[in-house]
């Protein structure tokens, strides 16, 4: 049986507002200089054979978990999903960081991450050391050794608050991941729950289903299968020496997105919930009673705000309004170059702000991986 662990509070619903004002100079921004490039994807050459060659001459299999993590050094990961692998471009050179290419197997931990073979590969996250990723369990490669080895996962054990061997657990089917100083958090999609492994040892953070088996959702009205993390990290030292994580987690579910405070236990939803039944529109105030439609990814900047792709175009959540703006990705054309407003973005399921050149990455189903290069946001 697994333990659950209910939020504290939540926020209440709120009838949206049109804003009477224009959109915030980020948005002006994007949609005035924002332009559209393929920098992977979109060719021929399949699998470990796209090795060594340009990356716009592969072609991906992705189905619904892509995913995407740049890191400081310039280097973009792909976890090529539906073939079970995950890639690297660098100065516009693909190469394979983990995976054998369309293998299905279950084996290689502990050793060199191109000879290991996993059932899938889902979302991704970096601490600059190691590149993490989920799969059947939660895995991760030594950037420098290339060594692949299991973190969580794997075992029979169902996760408690108090804490189990990671290697023990059961781990239904990772999905979300995030992490910071202090711990990495993934979320087990089919039991909505918020797990975190630290110091080799698994808890439950938030969430769960009482007696649940596989494949069934969440019963709770506060949110519901976890799909994808992001987090402003905030880990202190107490006067006693020990760390707390006080971190925010911004999470999205099958509903829309909520904050989770690691410090005060809180669940604050931010737009989308059970009940809602009013679909957001370009200039609206965004609540818990109205939702997002088709919300695939979502990225948060330095100052909060938010950026999610959906299955046709990509919004904007302004941090401090609360209003939610288009951004572009409506139109037909899936030239290079092309700018976002007129850019067709289709199906697009991922997303990453690389902050430190103003470039928004993302990957459509379809096979692609672009990036709109803008002014200063």
């Amino acid at each position: 049986m697994i333990t659950t662990i209910n939020p504290t509070t939540i926020a209440p619903t709120a009838a949206p507002t049109v804003s009477v004002t224009g959109p915030p100079t980020i948005v002006q921004t994007i949609r005035s200089t924002g332009r559209v490039n393929t920098v992977a994807g979109g060719g021929t050459v399949t699998g470990t054979s796209a090795n060594g060659g340009p990356a716009t001459s592969a072609r991906f299999y992705f189905t619904s978990n892509p995913a995407l993590w740049r890191d400081s050094s310039g280097a973009l990961f792909i976890s090529e999903d539906n073939n079970r692998c995950i890639r690297k471009v660098v100065n516009g050179i693909l190469s394979t960081v983990a995976g054998i290419c369309g293998s299905r197997d279950d084996t290689g931990d502990n050793g060199p991450a191109t000879s290991a073979s996993f059932p899938k590969s889902n979302h991704l996250w970096s601490d600059g050391v190691h590149l993490y990723f989920t799969s059947n369990r939660l895995r991760k490669v030594h950037l420098s050794t290339g060594i692949i080895s299991a973190v969580a996962g794997g075992g029979t054990v169902a996760p408690t608050p108090e804490g189990i061997a990671a290697s023990s657990a059961w781990i239904s089917q990772p999905q979300a991941i995030w992490g910071n100083s202090y711990a990495v958090y993934l979320s087990d999609y089919n039991f909505c729950l918020i797990l975190s492994v630290r110091n080799d040892i698994l808890r439950l953070v938030l969430g769960g289903t009482p007696g649940g088996a596989p494949g069934m959702w969440c019963t709770s009205t506060v949110f519901s299968a976890l799909w994808m993390f992001r987090g402003i990290p905030n880990v202190i030292t107490n006067a006693n020496g020990t760390q707390e994580d006080r971190s925010l987690m911004y999470v999205l579910d099958f509903w829309g997105l909520f904050t989770y405070d690691l410090g005060s236990k809180i669940v604050t939803r931010i737009v989308g919930s059970k009940t809602a039944s009013v679909t957001v529109v370009n200039g609206a105030t965004i609540s818990p009673s109205v939702s997002v439609p088709d919300a695939n990814g979502f990225e948060i900047d330095s100052n909060q705000n938010i950026f999610i792709v959906q299955d046709i175009g990509l919004g904007y959540i302004d941090a401090e309004t609360k209003i939610y703006w288009t951004l572009g990705g409506y139109g037909q054309d899936y030239s290079n170059g092309i700018s976002i407003l007129n850019a067709k973005v289709f199906l697009a399921m991922n997303i990453f702000i690389d902050t430190n050149n103003n470039n928004i990455y993302y990957v459509e189903r379809e096979g692609l991986v672009r990036v709109i290069t803008t002014g200063d946001m």
